[in-house]
């Protein structure tokens, strides 16, 4: 090889290096921002996740320990009255049976925003107390907790909406009669399981129709940097799989 053949040799391959290395420095740039855009958007959604469950939170309180209190005093003040008229008796039964119904109906809507045994006992008290309230005729709950699974307030809270979401599914649409709920414990993650035996569907097709809540539940399991998995096939059930690292 002639030195005007290593000139040329030689500009090729630095060429070609230089190229590489411009090639490799633009493909780390995109990853880098594909990174930052994650970033920003479990950032935002955290946010909007947080800023959601403060407000059900505030809202709970508000109904529970005040609202409900109130209504309370007034039934009690009204029932101080002497009423003699037969009539006038059966209207403060009415208002006292509404009363009643709007109390129960305003701890209902708090259980349902922010149960407070969720913050003072834990997940499992809280699920096994809200599993109980379901209608055991029509689907029956079987509900499974290791005593070896510890979690922080915030991820107790997403789990508990998952499993809420996924029971409210399960009774809506899936025509199911029974619904297994499974908590495991791996060394590196917690594995959620829930499984029931309805007429199932074409998860391909929901899922572009942002169905069944999924859309919530993908957004929950991204927050706690988890993956769900869901398995259907119409006529045999579905099943909903979370991964969540410890």
């Amino acid at each position: 090889m002639d030195a005007q053949e290593t000139r040329i040799y030689t500009a090729v391959i630095i060429t070609v290096i230089v190229f590489g290395g411009i090639v490799i420095y633009f493909i780390v740039s995109i990853v880098r921002q594909q990174r930052k855009n994650l970033d920003l958007h479990r950032e935002n959604t955290l946010a909007e996740i947080t800023a959601i469950e403060r407000d059900r939170g505030r809202i709970a309180y508000d109904l529970h320990d005040e609202l409900g209190p109130i209504l309370s005093f007034i039934k009690l003040k009204i029932n101080i009255f002497g009423l003699t008229d037969a009539d006038d008796k059966i209207q403060l039964e009415k208002v006292n049976d509404s009363i009643d119904k709007a109390v129960t109906r305003i701890r209902e809507i708090s259980y349902d925003l922010m149960p407070a045994v969720l913050l003072t006992e834990g997940l499992p008290a809280a699920l096994a107390e809200y599993i109980n309230i379901i209608d055991r005729d029509s689907l029956q709950i079987d509900f499974t907790f290791p005593d070896t699974i510890t979690l922080s307030e915030d991820v107790s809270i997403n789990i508990y909406r998952i499993v809420q979401e996924v029971i409210l599914n399960t009774t809506k649409h899936a025509r199911a009669t029974h619904l297994d709920i499974f908590f495991k414990k791996e060394p590196d993650k917690i594995i959620i399981t829930m499984k029931d035996n309805g007429i199932g569907f074409d998860p391909k097709k929901i899922v572009n129709k942002r169905g069944l809540g999924l859309k919530s539940l993908h957004s929950r399991a991204k927050f706690m940097d988890g993956k769900i998995f869901l398995n259907s096939k119409k006529g045999i059930g579905t099943e909903i799989i979370f991964e969540i690292p410890c």
